[in-house]
Parts: C-alpha cells; sequence; structure tokens
C-alpha cells in the first residue's frame, strides 16, 4: 500500500502580515519545512508531493533537495481547492493520501498514525480537535445567542482519503471551492470520518501565531567550553582581545587567549559540533600567533550555518596574577563586537585559586564558559 503525503503550500498567507509565513524561519528551517518534515522521517509515508505557487517552486525545491524519500513539487492553482486538485493528478500511484497544510508546522507522528489507520478502519481520517471554548453567535460587537459546543469539533490536517475517492470527489466538484478537503469528501463521497488530532497542531495563520511558530520552534541549547594555558615568557598576555600589561604571556599556537577558546568550544558544544582544535588546528601555520578573537567571530559563523545565533555567554576566568577585573568591560566589548549580541549579554567574572593548583601557584591560568543559542 503506497501512502502519499499532499502539502498544499500555494497559498500567499496574506493575513500573517509577512512577505510568505512558508518562508519564515527558526533554527535555520522554514515553517513549510517544519510541517513536512514529520511526513518525510515516517515509515509509512512513501513519499511527499508539494504544491507550490508558480514563483515559489525554485525555491521550494531547493529547500527539499537530497532527502531521504521522493519529494515532487507541483504548480499550484488560484484556489486551494484547484492546487490540491492539480496534486492529485500527480499522485496517480497511490493508495492512500494524507493532505496537510504547509502552515501547519507542529504536526506530530501520532497525528499521522491516527489519521492513515482511520482511513484504513472507516475510509477517511480528518483530524480534529473538541471546540473548547464558549461559541457566541454576534452582529455589530453584540452577543444574539449561544451555540451549543457539544457536538462541535475544529477541523485541522491531515486529512486522509482512499486516493480513488478524494480523486473521484475533487473531479465532481469541477471549478467549486472548497475550504478544506473533507467538504470535497463529504458533498461526492460520504460523511468523513474523525480520527484525533492535536491542540498543538495550530495553523499559522495571524502574525501572533507566527509568534508562537517561533517560541515553540526556538528551543534553546547550552554548551560549557574550558580551556587552559601556561605562562610563558617573552609572550604578549591577551585574554578577551585585550593586551594585559605583566612580565609573561600565556603560551600557544595563536595568541593563546584562553577566553576567547574557551568561549568557541561552548558555542561549538552547544550546537553539537567538534571543539576548536577541529576547526582552527594547531598544526597550521595559517593559525600561528592568530588573532583569537577573530576566531571567535568565525565559530559564530560555523553555528550560523547550522542555523542558529548565540543568545548569550558566560565565563569565569581563574587567575592568581596579574589582576584582571579592571580589563573585563574591555573583553565585553570586544566579545559583543564578535558574537554580534549586546554587552548586557555577556558575564564574565574573575576569580583567584586560593593558591591552590597550577593557577594558585601562578604557572598559567584557566577559563570555563557556557553559552546559550537558539
Amino acid at each position: 500500500m503506497r501512502i502519499t503525503a499532499i502539502i498544499a503550500a500555494a497559498g500567499k498567507g496574506v493575513r500573517s502580515e509577512c512577505e510568505n509565513k512558508l518562508f519564515e524561519q527558526a533554527q535555520g528551517k522554514t515553517v513549510l519545512q517544519y510541517a513536512a518534515q514529520k511526513f518525510l522521517d515516517s515509515d509509512r509515508i512513501d513519499g511527499i508531493i508539494i504544491v507550490a505557487a508558480k514563483e515559489n517552486i525554485n525555491k521550494i525545491s531547493k529547500l527539499f533537495d537530497g532527502k531521504n524519500k521522493p519529494v515532487k513539487i507541483v504548480c499550484g492553482g488560484e484556489t486551494r481547492t484547484a492546487s490540491v486538485k492539480n496534486a492529485l493528478f500527480a499522485a496517480k500511484d497511490s493508495d492512500i493520501v494524507l493532505i496537510h497544510d504547509g502552515a501547519r508546522p507542529f504536526i506530530s507522528d501520532k497525528v499521522i498514525d491516527d489519521c492513515i489507520n482511520s482511513v484504513i478502519s472507516f475510509g477517511s481520517g480528518i483530524a480534529a480537535v473538541p471546540v473548547r471554548d464558549t461559541l457566541k453567535k454576534a452582529d455589530n460587537g453584540k452577543i444574539l445567542g449561544g451555540i451549543d459546543r457539544e457536538c462541535l469539533y475544529a477541523v485541522q490536517t491531515p486529512q486522509g482519503f482512499y486516493y480513488k475517492d478524494i480523486f473521484k470527489a475533487y473531479n465532481l466538484a469541477g471549478n467549486k471551492t472548497y475550504t478544506d478537503d473533507s467538504s470535497v469528501y463529504a458533498e461526492y463521497i460520504e460523511a468523513p470520518h474523525l480520527c484525533k488530532g492535536e491542540s498543538g497542531n495550530i495553523k499559522i495563520t495571524y502574525f501572533d501565531d507566527l509568534e508562537f511558530f517561533f517560541r515553540e520552534s526556538n528551543i534553546m541549547k547550552c554548551g560549557t567550553g574550558y580551556d587552559s594555558h601556561r605562562f610563558e615568557k617573552e609572550r604578549k598576555f591577551i585574554l578577551g582581545g585585550v593586551e594585559i600589561p605583566y612580565e609573561k604571556g600565556l603560551a600557544g599556537h595563536s595568541d593563546a587567549d584562553a577566553l576567547a577558546h574557551a568561549l568557541c568550544d561552548s558555542l561549538l558544544s552547544a550546537a553539537g559540533l567538534s571543539d576548536i582544535g577541529n576547526y582552527f588546528p594547531d598544526s597550521s601555520d595559517k593559525y600561528k600567533n592568530a588573532d583569537s578573537m577573530k576566531l571567535l567571530a568565525q565559530c559564530r559563523m560555523i553555528i550560523a550555518e547550522k542555523g542558529y545565533k548565540v543568545c548569550n555567554v558566560s565565563a569565569v576566568i581563574n587567575c592568581e596574577k596579574p589582576k584582571i577585573s579592571p580589563y573585563l568591560s574591555q573583553m565585553k566589548e570586544n566579545i559583543a563586537l564578535a558574537l554580534n549580541i549586546k554587552k548586557c549579554d555577556i558575564g564574565i567574572s574573575a576569580k583567584t585559586n586560593e593558591g591552590m593548583g597550577f593557577s594558585g601557584r601562578g604557572e598559567g591560568l584557566f577559563v570555563i564558559a557556557n553559552s546559550v543559542i537558539i
């Protein structure tokens, strides 16, 4: 049995007050990519058809290049009904189709499975949730009366059908327009069967919905970094991009800025990437005496390519001497510039080790750093 997911993504979404809500991003992925991902990951879905506006076909094709299952892009029509009809013509090798809104990014595996199971058992499966709020009729801002919500449901997507039935219904519908697929099915085949939806399976319609999308999708990730360097004569002492007057500096291949290095590792760690040595190896002459603040800025670009941005960072510098605190403000300014964040989003403290260990004996220093990225 071949099951195809059709993603309706040819609309303009004018009520969302943005250029196109489907291309709004969180963590480097668009609303449309989130809406399609669960179908791409499902073992029960064999292929995906995305209906796109003509001007967006190339853009959407690039979003889904190299995926683990076939993704076909077809041109949409003037209405949602016409667009789905075009997709159905492209899905003729399917036994079951699940039709889903491209603006519903929070679809779950369970809803997909329940929808498919409902089609197999009852011929159709329409994701829906009972209406929770009290409903009223109103005119010109005045309530005219109540509506019994006992038998009322808010219909969502996906909406699943046997292909032969929904294809027949859409052909019989001709040029009529409908707000959803269950309405077409109900008019020409039979009363569709509801399956359990989820309250979180919202459709991005208004600007407030986009704010919810950003909030729910931008899951914060934390990373920790550590670096230590011994002191060495005839070296500049550079920390946080600041040259600190002292009789010794930190030994290392680059400028040995332990604060910058610890922050680099904390960012890379938060993004699930390898440590700083993988990107800037000390075996390369390219990084001999390198400015570590520039390396920190490069780490910001590395995680940006993965769809992340820096939220805030903090660090503890453990150094017996010289006194570090007079230079913390300038360090924050340098780090803010490298990471493109505000100075108030950076916390740095300086501590001594009270004479204990290599740091306490003045042999070197160490830094522990933490980063939060979204």
